[in-house]
């Protein structure tokens, strides 16, 4: 799922072929797919390392020391800056022809996201207006955001098609119905089962279980029931001071019983096929996309949820149109947690986050 995730991101983000699926080794990568597997896991780092992994995001300075896994970093940042040069230069020269012919030719022209973003921003002026830097840095935000967060939710996707073969041959019945390659349209709002499979596989396995804010203002947040602390204390409220570091638990919030019922940890994508009358009050009342919390929520909620879903539902439409999946030993193989950059599903016994999976050609 890597490599798919690798690719359908350098297509669609930035007109790039990283020729991750162009090669039947399997042991011939990308580099930029090779840096960012060769992060160490929490688990292994060291204590100095995880000190500044915590400490980073309040002292940035932090940041900038030459550890293992910052070096890393730069070095898949600046990986990334042939990519971005060589969108400028095809923007530029489409852009002088525009200029000549007077008008742009229907339906032609770079479609990426960047390369999009690249025209409007020099729309008004009608000359570039974004650096090789700034372009550097739209880039990596769009990669680190959509790399690895869409690998890791189409393996889970996989995972729980092969423990739910009904669910799977459901998917299947209904992404065959569209005859051909699915639309816009279709993959938005015309399939709703697969609709349903994306929803759940995001409320059980968000790629990213924890996010940390921080507070502008001195607030007191009313909680939904008392709570009793470790004093013994009641507590009906919280009081937030400004400049406060937050951890919003998107985990516990999506998995929580209290919120969703009984069946909480059971994998049911039924549940969203008449939300209004199927999901508890509890779970009605989360503010995030759709009742998840998987993207967050409020003035910081996902700018690129609607890519990240367009991109995921028509990866996991077409593979399931095309292919059987199963686990090695059926619904009793166990899948265990890698902690990595995100943490990631394995097989136990694998070496690393790897899910080997028994797959099979429909003809």
């Amino acid at each position: 799922m890597n490599r798919l995730a690798l690719e359908n991101l350098g297509v669609a983000g930035f007109s790039h072929h990283f020729g991750a699926l162009s090669s039947p080794d399997t042991s011939i990568k990308p580099e930029i797919m090779q840096v960012f597997e060769s992060f160490e896991s929490p688990q292994k780092s060291s204590l100095l390392s995880r000190t500044f992994f915590f400490l980073g995001p309040k002292f940035p300075a932090l940041l900038n020391l030459p550890t293992q896994n910052t070096v890393k970093m730069r070095k898949i940042k600046y990986s990334m800056k042939g990519i971005a040069d060589d969108l400028l230069e095809k923007t530029k020269k489409e852009m002088m022809m525009d200029s000549v012919e007077g008008d742009v030719k229907a339906g032609g022209g770079d479609k990426s996201i960047i390369g999009l973003l690249i025209k409007a921003e020099s729309s008004e002026s009608g000359s570039l207006t974004l650096t090789s830097e700034e372009v550097l840095a739209q880039m990596n935000t769009l990669f680190f955001a959509g790399y690895e967060t869409t690998s890791h939710t189409l393996t889970w996707a996989l995972i729980e098609l092969c423990r739910h073969p009904e669910v799977q041959e459901k998917l299947r019945e209904e992404v065959n119905q569209m005859g051909g390659e699915p639309t816009w349209e279709q993959i938005t709002l015309g399939l709703p089962y697969l609709d349903a499979v994306t929803q759940e596989v995001l409320r059980m396995h968000m790629p990213v279980d924890n996010i940390l804010r921080e507070t502008h203002q001195d607030d007191i947040v009313p909680l939904s029931k008392p709570i009793h602390t470790s004093d013994g204390s009641v507590v009906s409220e919280l009081v937030i001071a400004k400049g406060q570091a937050i951890h919003i638990p998107i985990g516990f919030i999506n998995n929580s019983e209290e919120l969703w019922g009984p069946d909480v940890k059971e994998f049911k994508p039924e549940r969203w096929l008449s939300p209004d009358t199927s999901l508890t009050d509890g779970a009605k009342a989360i503010q995030g996309h759709h009742h998840i919390m998987s993207f967050s929520d409020g003035p910081r909620f996902c700018l690129g949820r609607h890519f990240a879903l367009a991109n995921f539902k028509t990866s996991l439409a077409n593979l399931v149109r095309r292919y059987t999946f199963e686990l090695p030993n059926g619904k009793d193989t166990v899948v265990e947690r890698y902690l990595a950059i995100l943490p990631r599903p394995k097989l136990a016994g694998e070496k690393g986050p790897s899910v080997p999976l028994r797959i099979r050609r429909i003809d």
